[in-house]
């Protein structure tokens, strides 16, 4: 799936404007372009890849700052965003690239795994690991049985 130069500039003001608000934050007038162009590293706003790499980038900081860890692992496993649909795996190796996100799809693992709240919670930490496993390696202490399959 192919995303639209035009349609990646929507969903980045759009997650960028809910991360401000998240974050109690008033942007000033300028700061959505001056924020893009770092994902840029300076280059031309014209440009698709920037606004592609500020759109995952965006994506995973608000899976990390907005969701909790459980719901952050199953949007991961069954996206329901444009930008996390079309490029999954961009983002999740954009929120491991951060500091807190191992340790937080850690803990949304476990969490699924041995506090389920749903009842496909087990399978879904499962499943995820099996993924995730493919990117990275990650030290977690489920039954042998469980990754099994």
């Amino acid at each position: 799936m192919t995303i639209k130069l035009r349609q990646l500039k929507e969903e980045a003001y759009s997650s960028w404007e809910t991360l401000n608000l998240q974050d109690g934050a008033t942007p000033t007038p300028g700061q959505f372009k001056a924020d893009i162009r770092r994902y840029g590293n300076g280059q031309d706003l014209r440009r698709k890849e920037v606004w592609l790499r500020a759109c995952i980038q965006l994506e995973a900081l608000w899976l990390l700052k907005g969701m909790e860890n459980r719901d952050m692992v199953r949007h991961l496993l069954n996206p329901d965003t444009e930008i996390a649909k079309a490029y999954n795996t961009e983002v999740l190796e954009a929120i491991l690239q951060y500091p807190s996100g191992l340790a937080q799809v850690r803990n949304g693992l476990e969490r699924l795994y041995y506090q389920p709240v749903r009842s496909s919670d087990m399978g879904v930490a499962v499943e995820f690991l099996n993924r995730i496993a493919q990117v990275q390696q990650i030290d977690i202490a489920l039954p042998p049985l469980a990754i099994a399959g």
